[in-house]
């Protein structure tokens, strides 16, 4: 079965803004999945915006994957670099990389979950789909959940 991981935080919070996580949880149906670094950029951000913390996330999307071997670690840096830009800091699009490495390497049927047109682009590049907020919405509509 698909999985479906979140490459960086737009779509959580989109839906945490909205007051609809208890929706995203349901579109999820127990196949959502994020990643380390995304777990801690949803946290800052959370706490900044007044959104539910990690831990509900938690509940429906499970403990975050942190990446192992040193392939992982090679294609993390790759993808980084196809994404980074000027002013990028060294931590920039690392829960993009680290999901699109990990799904590559571990969960090959799974998708990325994002708002990113760059991540996105890469993640088309290397044959992993992806879905993003207005995905999920129209998906929602049309099940009855929203």
């Amino acid at each position: 079965m698909s999985r479906l991981f979140f490459a960086d935080n737009t779509v959580l919070i989109n839906f945490g803004l909205a007051g609809r996580i208890d929706t995203l949880a349901l579109i999820l149906n127990g196949q959502g999945r994020w990643v380390a670094s995304v777990e801690q950029e949803y946290a800052a951000s959370a706490a900044k915006l007044g959104l539910p913390g990690p831990s509900v996330m938690s509940e429906f999307l499970g403990e975050s994957l942190r990446p192992a071997g040193n392939q992982i670690f090679v294609d993390i840096l790759a993808f980084q670099q196809a994404l980074r830009g000027p002013g990028d800091t060294r931590e920039a699009h690392l829960g993009e990389c680290e999901t699109l490495a990990i799904i590559l390497h571990q969960a090959p049927d799974s998708y990325i979950l994002t708002d990113d047109y760059d991540a996105a682009r890469l993640a088309d590049a290397q044959g992993v789909q992806t879905l993003t907020t207005w995905a999920l919405l129209r998906f929602a509509v049309k099940r009855n959940l929203l």
